[in-house]
């Protein structure tokens, strides 16, 4: 449940930056920023879920 805590504020902040990005430089520069940072949330979401089931796993059989 923290993960999508921590995505869900991600995501705020990735919105709010994107707005500044394309008000001070160009709707171009904003894109790139979002779409690299919403794939970089990505990965990290999927490696945190993968990680935390490795260590509720690992908690059960200790």
């Amino acid at each position: 449940m923290k993960n999508v805590i921590i995505a869900a504020a991600c995501m705020a902040a990735i919105i709010i930056a994107r707005m500044i990005l394309s008000l001070t430089f160009s709707e171009q520069v904003a894109d790139v920023f979002c779409r690299v940072s919403i794939d970089t949330l990505f990965f990290y979401c999927i490696i945190a879920t993968l990680t935390d089931k490795a260590k509720a796993r690992k908690s059960i059989h200790s």
